[in-house]
């Protein structure tokens, strides 16, 4: 596999579970009726979408194509999580997204560490990426914290 064939990949997964990551979030959003915690979410869905156009205009200037389907691996775990979600109360919901916001700052610093041959232009987007997920991680941490006290 050559290094653009990588690279695409990457950010084809990276696009994915940004939109895996959207539908999870709106399935915690239905499941929750804490004002703080449904403001935190709403918020990041928001981050999401813009992702997603950024993560999408990156694709396009490398002249990659664009993955239009989730892969069926991040459709089984949204299945898992919908009907999960269910039975959480707003503290598990919480635990559970502050999990999936650490994964995806680790895919994306793995993805920023080990493709340097890639612009500036994008470089900057993955930093703003991971920039958007610890405040978020941030957001739903303090919103755990405040809960304890």
């Amino acid at each position: 596999m050559s290094e653009n064939q990588k690279i695409q990949l990457e950010y084809n997964q990276l696009l994915d579970d940004c939109r895996s990551g959207a539908n999870t979030f709106k399935i915690y959003l239905e499941e929750t009726f804490d004002f703080k915690l449904r403001e935190i979410l709403l918020g990041a869905l928001t981050t999401f979408k813009d992702q997603e156009i950024l993560l999408t205009k990156n694709i396009c200037e490398l002249g990659f194509n664009i993955e239009d389907e989730i892969n069926p691996i991040n459709k089984v775990s949204e299945m898992i999580e919908k009907f999960k979600a269910k039975l959480f109360d707003n503290d598990k919901i919480a635990d559970y997204a502050i999990k999936n916001i650490e994964n995806y700052l680790k895919t994306v610093t793995i993805l920023d560490e080990t493709t340097s041959a890639i612009s500036k232009d994008l470089k900057s987007s993955l930093h703003i990426l991971a920039d958007d997920y610890r405040k978020i991680y941030q957001d739903l941490t303090n919103f755990k914290l405040n809960k304890m006290i």
